[in-house]
């Protein structure tokens, strides 16, 4: 069902499984931009109304930050939220 869907930039992953996406951005010292994080989710809200499908928002999105960084954690997107585990069903 989301074959089609691609991401905003090559470098960010989207993970497909029937139903359900994994957006993945790597992010580094000095190329974290908040600006292509909100872009890639609008691409993806996007391609959900034009193709009728509902997003699960509280269920479907969560940010996961991993890694040790002295650095600022990036900000949290609207109504995204930030866990330390996902749990993959695919």
């Amino acid at each position: 069902m989301v074959i089609d869907i691609t991401s905003v930039s090559p470098r960010n992953v989207l993970i497909k499984h029937a139903d359900d996406i994994i957006l993945s951005i790597i992010v580094k010292s000095t190329d974290y931009s908040e600006e292509l994080l909100n872009l890639e989710v609008a691409n993806i809200k996007h391609w959900a109304q034009e193709n009728k499908m509902k997003l699960n928002i509280i269920k479907t999105f969560e940010m996961v930050v991993k890694g040790r960084t002295k650095k600022p954690l990036p900000v949290t997107i609207e109504v995204i939220k930030r866990n330390s585990e996902l749990k993959l069903l695919g």
